[in-house]
This record gives C-alpha cells, structure tokens and sequence, in this order.
C-alpha cells in the first residue's frame, strides 16, 4: 500500500476525508494526521483502496 498525504496537521480529523487516485489536477492541500491514521487503518482491515 503507498499513501501519500498531503502536508499534514495536528487539527481535528473531519468526518470525510478525499482520495485521489489521479494526482494531475493535484495543487495541494492538507490532512490532519489523525485522518491519514483513519484511512490507513481502514485499508489494513479492508481492500477498499486495493490495485
């Protein structure tokens, strides 16, 4: 699995989170570190995400 976030902060995590699979339109942006623990979490208990 390869998960590549954002910058990352220490603000609350959101109730919803955007994952892109194509970075073209990409400009940037930011993700608390306690979604990108969520997600990675998620993708270890289930193949959602999985190629």
């Amino acid at each position: 699995m390869l998960v590549r976030p954002a910058v990352q902060s220490d603000k609350p995590g959101r109730d919803k989170i955007r994952v892109l699979t194509d970075l073209s339109g990409f400009h940037g942006g930011g993700i608390s570190r306690a979604d990108v623990a969520r997600f990675v979490l998620d993708q270890v208990e289930g193949d959602a995400w999985l190629r």
